[in-house]
């Protein structure tokens, strides 16, 4: 069994302090939430409704559900995996789809410090319930429009965390269905299988390419052949659109059009993600080709693809155009970035994380009001404060990689 009731019930009892805290603003915003008629799950009501659609019969993908812009875009095997809560009253299936959002979010950090104990520092934190408490503060503004729209990206993160987690444990037929789960929900994931390829992780790509395949063949043997390919046609379809009804002005194309040269045409979105390729496998290039001595090369590795997981992660929303949630992805480098400040205690890279953390989290209209909050989101803030804390994680593990121990 991947994992055991008791190991479960001691990975949340041995942080209950972080856990109790978390459970107590979670309940505070559902009550809120409800009391300020404003539970919608506006999101979480498009896979709802779409799972119904696919249940009756009716047609899934090219129609709105519920807002303008409420487009079902995922897999036919995704809206599946909803049908059993389309079966319930609306209220209580977006209850308990909160309350799953309020356990992976909880979950999250907890597999995070645990791999970064366990694979990066080699070392527990004194005080870790309240680095816990101050990474769920860090991502809260995010994490809060998450809990009211009811979307799945802390889902995501927790399935790819623990995905990772089982590739460091050599469980790797569970590894591959994490990470082939997340790849069906959000087909560039794929990106992510880079890390398992350089460090020889086949069995787990192996894996995931069954999951892959087994996860299209499901519709097609509930539907159909003919039905569940009509179904995936309409969501190649889907994917394609998506990027038509959205703007972001946080990705790296954006920003580089804002302050140097608005004129950059859209092809260059393909030379960024290049880029971004070939960055990462300079990191990893370099990581292997530094030997650390008293330090041996299974935790070296364990170190460094964590690190250069979650930052080809962490990048995403800055090379492709989505969500301003999608930035949640970061949140086990804020975790790792926490960790770090609580042994190095310096005051300048307080200060540094500080400032990417609160930038973005102050630029509200209640504070700057709207102009200038409209301009910050023009200016891209929020994707620069992002590739900050990524670049500050590379530096991070580069440092204490020199230095062959802990920051």
């Amino acid at each position: 069994m991947p994992l055991q009731f008791s190991n479960i019930r001691s990975f949340y009892f041995n942080n209950k302090g972080f856990v109790v805290f978390s459970i107590v603003l979670f309940f505070l915003i559902y009550i809120l939430e409800n009391i300020n008629h404003r539970f919608w799950l506006n999101d979480y009501k498009v896979y709802y409704e779409a799972a119904k659609a696919l249940r009756e019969g009716r047609q899934v993908y090219g129609i709105p559900f519920g807002l303008e812009t409420g487009y079902y875009k995922y897999s036919p095997f995704i809206a599946m995996l909803f049908i059993p809560f389309s079966l319930l009253p609306y209220y209580l299936a977006s209850s308990i789809h909160y309350l799953v959002i309020a356990i992976v979010s909880i979950s999250v950090i907890l597999l995070s410090m645990k791999m970064i104990n366990t694979y990066v520092f080699k070392t527990v934190p004194n005080k870790s319930n309240i680095l816990m408490i101050l990474s769920l503060l860090a991502i809260m503004r995010h994490l809060f429009r998450e809990l009211h729209l009811g979307n799945l990206n802390m889902i995501i993160v927790f399935i790819l965390s623990l995905g990772l987690l089982y590739s460091f444990r050599s469980k790797y037929l569970y590894s591959g269905i994490c990470m082939g789960l997340a790849i069906m929900i959000k087909p560039y994931f794929l990106l992510l299988i880079i890390p398992f390829i350089l460090y020889k992780q086949f069995r787990t790509v192996w894996y995931v390419g069954v999951t892959l395949a087994v996860s299209f063949l499901i519709p097609m043997i509930f539907f159909g052949f003919k039905d569940g390919l009509g179904l995936h046609q309409e969501w190649f379809a889907a994917m394609q659109a998506h990027s038509t009804y959205l703007n972001s002005s946080e990705t790296i194309q954006s920003i580089i059009q804002y302050y140097f040269y608005a004129g950059l045409p859209d092809i260059f979105q393909l030379l960024i993600i290049g880029m971004v390729v070939i960055l990462y496998f300079w990191y990893f290039i370099f990581t292997k080709s530094k030997d650390i001595e008293n330090t041996d090369n299974e935790y070296v590795d364990s170190k460094y693809m964590f690190v250069g997981f979650f930052c080809l992660l962490a990048i995403i929303p800055n090379i492709l155009i989505t969500d301003t949630e999608h930035f949640l992805f970061a949140l086990p480098l804020i975790v790792l970035l926490i960790h770090h400040l609580s042994f190095t205690k310096n005051y300048l890279e307080i200060g540094l994380f500080a400032l990417l953390i609160l930038l973005p989290s102050c630029n509200t209209p209640d504070l700057l009001g709207h102009d200038l909050a409209n301009k910050f989101d023009k200016m891209g803030m929020l994707g620069l404060t992002n590739l900050g804390i990524i670049a500050f994680a590379v530096y991070v593990s580069l440092r204490f990689k020199l230095k062959a121990n802990l920051p």
